[in-house]
């Protein structure tokens, strides 16, 4: 008899029961639905109670559906967690395929929210429970697709267990299902599922964000008179906060919604372990008795954008000022202790835009918006700002300020001020009556520190110098501007712009100088930190730099990006490094470069597939992320994909002609992949550029791809005098392993202060 081959056994015959299928006797029918009908049967080998599904005819009629069951029921055979329903195995009866699995004693978790919604414990309990179970399938490539509260029991004990992996499918594999179908329930399709797109793991943490927003609010987010109504409301409609819905919840818990639920997947968590942070935090804060409230509607707010100030001079001179006071605003609302606010990387991104504000709003993940203008004549300026709601685009405050040009920080402070008492959120205690900080009395000194800022965060370096130096000369004291000043020196250091050597030392004085000045400047801590660490090699002293700037500025991603990067990874502490810049892309969700350094240390850590997957995401963003695009080919030569490896790096080539690393690279790919003669022409051409610039690492990497070890150690330790920044990852990247032996490496690695 050919496996699965159909028969005349009806799944849904009562007389099934008292019969004996395989080694089971079933004794009861348990349920049905649109995949299968479940009996309740006893293993008479075993002498246990389990749970037999049958699947319908349809479901199996054909060789695509049998091999898809096939290999889903295997999948799932494997999961073994315990917030997953265990599947004991599959098998057929007169032809007709069957799953054996637990037999779970309880409730659905639809059946129990016909009572009404859950507390609030009890809603997050539920949903931890039950991303802990996502997280364990989805770290196995298993996708649910079906995630909704019909498939989540509740045992007596109050343990969640998600049912019925048969409709999942193994990630990675050739999709079965036909073009435009779907498997799922509309309620609970993710929008990329319900226009029948492929889809990952992000599709089942939309589904968990439907039963999340269903158990706490007692009813779905989208809905509709029909199916084509409901998927239309995923597809294009908000869905209504939950404050509106029901008083009393934490407004944590809306962040946490609005997340989950955020209609492009690349905006949305990115793994269940995400989300499961964010639940136990609000767990843990809930149990405290200290999480805040929403009381109605009017106050809620848990965060806030700062949109660039439009620059009504239309001029490109004035463009900087513009900027500078959004930028004022950022770090002055910051401070608030209540409010997340999104830093500068992600609302600068929808610059010049005339994109809603609320679809602005709905990308960013905040309940608010601040959005004005500037206008300059002369010694007079005119500010206009205004707060706006996201969920409804209603305004809730509006001021307009006619001063003159020396009153911008009390303009500034003003605006701050007014949003906190608009909002009604009480300030810490050591927040004080201003919440703008004057670093300079001399106007023409600030002007050409905001000039300097514009030009820095360009990549015009000389330009930035230039603007910087011009500011000191006429305030000294300026301790803003001697950081800017050691940052720009810092970074024409890290990347070779100028000489290393000299750029560092500029760098430390600058830096020094700031300090001395005003030791509460985060920027300036984290500049030091660089200097200590590649300057000089005290890792300590940096260590102590970068945890003073995050204790300086909790709101702001920069601290937790530079700590991963320039002293977590280094140190070979990658799991830290990981979670600091999780935390930056929480604070910073659209900052590319902090999810391209999430790649990198995936990549080190040798979690190539994880780390390809974070690159893909970022390329679906930005096809031009070079960054992005290094990692992945360097993930590819990894996993031994060498010819994508090779089409990786020169799609970055055919953009950046003379960029070292690539050739560096792609010769280390040319060497494991035996093309040894091509390997020595990249080779040939970093030689041709070492004559202008420092390559001593890159020639570092082709040499390792052709085990040509004691060539290799002699690349890095010439990296080392050059003072190369790509040298400092040797400690904690598995390519170096087959260096790592060698004594002449263990020596440089104590001369970096890394041993």
């Amino acid at each position: 008899m050919r496996l699965f081959a159909p028969t005349g056994l009806r799944y849904n015959d009562p007389e099934m029961v008292g019969r004996t299928v395989s080694h089971y006797r079933v004794l009861e029918k348990l349920g049905q639905g649109g995949m299968g009908v479940v009996y309740k049967a006893e293993d008479t080998r075993l002498k246990r109670i389990v749970a037999l599904k049958f699947l319908p005819a349809e479901a199996v009629a054909g060789e695509e559906e049998r091999a898809r069951f096939a290999r889903e029921a295997q999948a799932a055979a494997a999961l073994d967690h315990p917030n997953i329903c265990t599947v004991y195995e599959i098998d057929e009866a007169e032809g007709r395929p069957f799953i054996a699995m637990a037999c779970i004693e309880g409730q659905s978790l639809k059946a129990r929210l016909q009572e009404g919604p859950l507390r609030l414990e009890q809603t997050l309990d539920l949903a931890a429970q039950v991303a802990e179970g996502l997280q364990a399938a989805h770290e196995k490539g298993v996708v649910h697709r079906d995630i909704k509260s019909a498939n989540i029991m509740i045992t007596e004990k109050g343990q969640a267990k998600i049912m019925d992996f048969g409709l999942a499918q193994l990630a990675g594999q050739t999709r079965v299902t036909r073009t435009g179908s779907t498997l799922g329930t509309p309620a609970y399709m993710s929008p990329e599922q319900a226009q029948g797109n492929p889809v990952d793991h992000r599709s089942d943490l939309w589904s968990l964000g439907v039963v999340l927003h269903e158990m706490a609010a007692g009813q779905l987010p989208f809905k509709g008179g029909s199916e084509v109504a409901v998927l239309h409301s995923i597809l294009y409609s908000s869905p209504e906060p939950l404050s509106s819905l029901r008083s009393g919840l934490p407004l944590e818990l809306e962040r946490i919604v609005r997340k989950a639920l955020a209609k492009r997947p690349a905006e949305r968590y990115q793994h269940a372990a995400d989300l499961l942070v964010d639940l136990r935090g609000l767990a843990k804060v809930f149990e405290s008795g200290s999480a805040t409230r929403a009381a109605a509607p009017a106050s809620l707010v848990s965060s806030i954008a700062v949109l660039p100030f439009a620059n009504l001079n239309r001029d490109e001179e004035n463009e900087f000022f513009a900027d500078g006071i959004t930028e004022e605003l950022i770090s002055a609302l910051s401070k608030v202790e209540q409010l997340r606010v999104v830093s500068r990387t992600s609302a600068f991104q929808f610059k010049g835009q005339t994109q809603d504000i609320r679809e602005i709003g709905h990308r960013l993940q905040v309940s608010m918006a601040l959005e004005g203008s500037v206008r300059r004549a002369g010694a007079r300026i005119r500010v206009t700002a205004q707060l706006v709601s996201i969920s409804d685009g209603l305004q809730i405050w509006s001021e307009r300020y006619d001063r003159e040009l020396k009153d911008v920080f009390e303009i500034q402070d003003e605006i701050s001020l007014s949003i906190v008492e608009a909002l009604k959120i009480q300030l810490a205690g050591g927040a004080g009556p201003h919440l703008v900080k004057r670093h300079s009395e001399n106007l023409e000194a600030y002007q050409l520190y905001l000039k300097g800022q514009h030009h820095f965060l360009r990549w015009s370096h000389a330009k930035a110098l230039e603007c910087f130096q011009q500011a000191i000369a006429l305030d000294p004291q300026y301790a803003s501007a001697w950081a800017g000043l050691a940052a720009t020196h810092g970074t024409a250091a890290f990347w070779g712009l100028a000489s290393r050597r000299d750029s560092w030392q500029q760098a430390r004085a600058a830096v020094l100088r700031a300090l001395e000045l005003d030791d509460s400047l985060a920027e300036a801590h984290y500049t030091a930190a660089y200097v200590k660490a590649i300057h000089e090699t005290d890792w300590v002293g940096a260590e102590r730099h970068f945890r003073r700037a995050l204790d300086l500025a909790r709101g702001d991603p920069g601290p937790h990006y530079w700590y991963a990067t320039g002293y977590l990874t280094p140190m070979g502490r990658l799991a830290e490094a990981e979670k600091e810049l999780e935390r930056a892309l929480e604070l910073d969700p659209l900052s590319l470069m902090a999810a391209s350094s999430l790649a990198w240390v995936h990549f080190h850590q040798k979690r190539l597939d994880r780390a390809i997957q974070d690159c893909e995401k970022i390329l679906e963003l930005d096809p031009n992320h070079v960054e992005a695009d290094m990692a992945l080919g360097c993930c590819c030569v990894g996993k031994q994909r060498y010819q994508q490896a090779e089409q990786t790096f020169e799609r970055v080539r055919s953009r950046m002609p003379d960029n070292p690393a690539a050739l560096g690279w792609l010769g280390w790919c040319y060497g494991g992949w035996g093309k040894h003669d091509l390997a020595r022409q990249m080779l040939g051409r970093l030689e041709e550029m070492a004559v202008e610039r420092p390559v001593s690492m890159c020639r570092a990497w082709v040499y390792m791809g052709l085990d040509e070890i004691d060539r290799a150690l002699d690349c890095c330790e010439q990296a080392y005098e050059e003072g190369d920044p790509f040298l400092r990852y040797v400690k904690a990247s598995w390519p170096y392993e087959p260096l790592q032996s060698e004594p002449r490496f263990q020596a440089l690695l104590k001369r970096m202060g890394l041993q």
